[in-house]
């Protein structure tokens, strides 16, 4: 987003923007992800909440950038962009702890997979 509030060339904004979208793709499948981590008793219900955050970020996002433009341009309210994004990542590692601390700790990756078929991890069975 940087990149396209500091020109003021076509090709050079659309790459910004083309830039911002690949970046933000990853967030919703990464949060659907996190509440089936963190929720799955009530993976449902959890993600029809996130889904909600999700429709009004979705509806309200564009009023407020609109208007803060009307208040004090176009290039600033685009900046808030910005700033939510850094809020994202913030965010993304605070709830990485979370979800880290919240999951059962195994020795192994996908050893409980591997037991309930019958094969053995240790390196000395």
């Amino acid at each position: 987003m940087l990149l396209a509030l500091s020109s003021e060339q076509a090709p050079i904004i659309l790459v910004g923007f083309l830039l911002v979208g690949l970046g933000l793709s990853v967030v919703a499948p990464t949060a659907y992800s996190l509440v089936g981590d963190v929720a799955a008793e009530q993976a449902g219900a959890a993600s029809s909440v996130l889904t909600t955050v999700g429709y009004s970020g979705y509806l309200l996002g564009p009023v407020l950038v609109g208007g803060i433009a009307e208040l004090v341009g176009l290039q600033l309210a685009l900046s808030t962009i910005v700033v939510a994004g850094v809020g994202i990542a913030l965010l993304s590692s605070f709830a990485r702890m979370r979800v880290a601390s919240a999951l059962p700790r195994t020795r192994y990756p996908f050893s409980e997979t591997a037991e309930a078929r019958g094969v053995s991890l240790d390196r000395d069975g």
